[in-house]
């Protein structure tokens, strides 16, 4: 029944969530759609406490999570996925590199799965795009593997049915930021995709850092154009979102509010200012509570910093 898999996905979250705070980082946002089949789990400590955290975590979700059995939107080439490394406070994006590829080679050796390295920590340039690495998404592994083509840092070349493979990286940090549509209509959110894909190839500048594609969430009956925005002081928030708008009007319909995905800076909601008035009025403008409820004491990264530390990184 839907209500025994939606337990049974609650586990699988909860075990992971507790394998990271065994080894001593702080779980500061879990994130969660059925309709995308993606968790986004963010967690934070010391760097030998998060180096810990992260393989206990990838452990935990390649030995509960079959691929086979996987549905979702969202792109994916395994169980664990994708682990990022993101600086904060003193850490440099160097270290978080030097910390990635000692996950990857770990988890590699003991889970015997094809293990890919990215962004900074990228042993190969041609790879440093996560997009590089998940091209073919999980469905193309097999066909990658047997091709003999695009071998993986760590770990057996061979396809692994059930937990698939695992890109591991480290990056700055991102913004998960998903523009809801006041469609249901599939097809129109791949067209706006496409168009701020153009737009931001052609020389758009707010929105040259600035990732997008299209699809159908179930949970929210609609559309969205969901995008990574790699550097949030280049392509604003609301940049990104009244570009959504113009095109989605030049198709008959509009941008109907937003949500992010994990945590985000203050910065990314509000730039120089940090009142509460300008992230209350930000996350208004931006429709953040359209499809959930955005609490700024739980999404705003500062925020979840100084609930678990009693201190900023």
């Amino acid at each position: 029944s839907s209500a025994a898999s939606d337990v049974y996905k609650r586990q699988v979250i909860d075990a992971v969530c507790r394998a990271g705070l065994r080894s001593g980082a702080a779980v500061l946002h879990v994130d969660s759609s059925p309709g995308a089949g993606r968790t986004v789990i963010t967690a934070a400590g010391e760097p030998e406490a998060v180096k810990d955290a992260a393989l206990a975590m990838i452990r935990a979700a390649v030995e509960r999570i079959d691929m086979r059995v996987h549905r979702g939107v969202h792109p994916c080439i395994g169980a664990a996925d994708v682990c990022p490394f993101v600086p904060l406070y003193k850490t440099t994006l160097a270290d978080c590199a030097a910390y990635a590829r000692e996950v990857g080679a770990q988890a590699a050796a003991e889970l015997d799965v094809p293990v890919y390295l990215y962004g900074a920590a990228a042993a190969d340039p041609l790879r440093a795009e996560l997009a590089v690495v998940r091209r073919g998404g999980y469905a193309g592994l097999e066909r990658r593997f047997a091709r003999g083509a695009f071998k993986p840092d760590f770990g057996p070349a061979e396809f692994k049915p059930k937990c698939g493979a695992i890109a591991v990286g480290a990056r700055p940090i991102l913004v998960a930021f998903n523009v809801n549509l006041a469609t249901a209509t599939l097809e129109t959110a791949r067209r706006i995709a496409a168009d701020i894909r153009r737009a931001r190839d052609t020389g758009a500048e707010q929105l040259t850092a600035c990732q997008t594609i299209g699809w159908y969430i179930e949970e929210y009956h609609c559309a969205q154009v969901s995008t990574n925005i790699t550097d949030y002081i280049r392509t604003p928030l609301e940049a990104v979102y009244r570009a959504v708008d113009i095109q989605a009007r030049r198709l008959g319909s509009s941008a109907a509010g937003a949500e992010v995905v994990g945590l985000l800076p203050r910065a990314a909601l509000c730039g120089a200012e940090s009142s509460a008035e300008a992230v209350s009025a930000a996350v208004s403008r931006l429709g953040l509570s359209s499809v959930k409820p955005f609490i700024p004491q739980r999404r705003i990264l500062e925020c979840a910093l100084e609930s678990a530390f009693g201190k900023l990184f």
